[in-house]
């Protein structure tokens, strides 16, 4: 009989509030701008929020769950970079039309 053995006890992911804050901050401001966006930015912000959402559902493996929510995190700061680069990027090209017609 084995006696004095329990189960360790491990304490599952939850984001802090600023975590939380930032993830939610990040994600709104590509969802404002991604018909602005490339496609790819729109598949990455759904691939960063669906890994955000399974990152806080696995209480037995804390560790994984912060590199999955950190993944999460880097994705949709990417997406965001990718949205505003095409923002960018449409300005650009928006405001050298615009000079070349005045020089006509």
């Amino acid at each position: 009989m084995v006696a004095g053995l329990g189960c360790a006890t491990v304490q599952p992911f939850v984001p802090s509030t600023a975590q939380q804050a930032r993830f939610d901050e990040v994600v709104r401001e590509v969802e404002a701008r991604i018909s602005d966006g490339p496609p790819a930015a729109a598949a990455l912000l759904s691939d960063a929020k669906s890994d955000w959402l399974y990152a806080q559902h696995l209480p037995k493996y804390p560790e994984r769950a912060r590199d999955v929510a950190a993944k999460a995190q880097h994705d949709a700061e990417t997406a965001l970079m990718m949205v505003r680069r095409n923002h960018a990027q449409s300005l650009a090209a928006t405001d050298v039309g615009v000079v070349a017609r005045a020089q006509q």
